[in-house]
């Protein structure tokens, strides 16, 4: 809506969903990101988990271009979540143990790569755009 882009009138209107500025920042940030890195914009893209009956809240993907790879998460629950990689034949390649960093700078989510699993800490209503360290 037009009230979004002016910081004084970007406050609480009937029918929006939690606080809009904090929303119009994270959009701001995810427009940002995908502007810079090219995997959120094109590449390949391989599903690593969804919902589904699990009861797992949790929609996790990663997409590459070249070397540069990002893994991308968002729930609506908290999150606690080891998913298996290796036995991912659309992956077709081997992750070395790391912390991934998350490029929207939250601390309230967590991931990395452990014996072959991509483990997931988040809260709920999160969302989380890692990368690898040497990315």
């Amino acid at each position: 809506p037009t009230w979004a882009f002016d910081a004084a009138t970007r406050t609480p209107h009937e029918g929006c969903v939690g606080n809009p500025g904090e929303t119009f920042a994270l959009v701001r940030d995810l427009l940002a990101l995908r502007r810079e890195r090219a995997p959120l914009h094109r590449g390949d893209y391989v599903e690593l988990w969804r919902p589904g009956g699990s009861g797992v809240p949790l929609y996790a993907f990663t997409r590459a271009v070249g070397a540069e790879r990002v893994f991308v998460a968002l729930t609506t629950g908290a999150v606690d979540k080891r998913i298996p990689l290796e036995d991912n034949p659309r992956l077709r390649r081997r992750f070395p143990d790391a912390t991934l960093r998350d490029l929207l700078g939250r601390d309230d989510a967590r991931a990395e790569i452990r014996g072959g699993s991509l483990h997931v800490v988040m809260p709920a209503n999160g969302i989380a755009v890692f990368v690898l360290p040497e990315a």
